[in-house]
């Protein structure tokens, strides 16, 4: 799942890691990724939650120059 969020105001990264790595201990499955099993001729193959420890990928940037979205305006792919 790819997402974009954009916060009314500054976070702290440190807290915000701490929460994150709370929550991941008890959805340890939203930090897997999702994988396929190769079809076969019997049918096709199942998809699951492959736990492989590499985390959540999360950037933070810093942006004070571009013009903001009005809160009101809903952007999609």
């Amino acid at each position: 799942m790819h997402g974009l969020w954009e916060l009314p105001a500054d976070i702290d990264i440190e807290r915000y890691k701490a929460a994150l790595a709370q929550t991941m201990t008890i959805f340890p499955t939203a930090a897997g990724r999702l994988r396929k099993y190769p079809d076969t001729k019997w049918g096709k193959g199942d998809i699951y939650v492959d736990l492989n420890n590499h985390g959540i990928a999360v950037a933070y940037v810093d942006d004070y120059e571009t013009e903001k979205l009005p809160v009101s305006e809903d952007v999609r792919e």
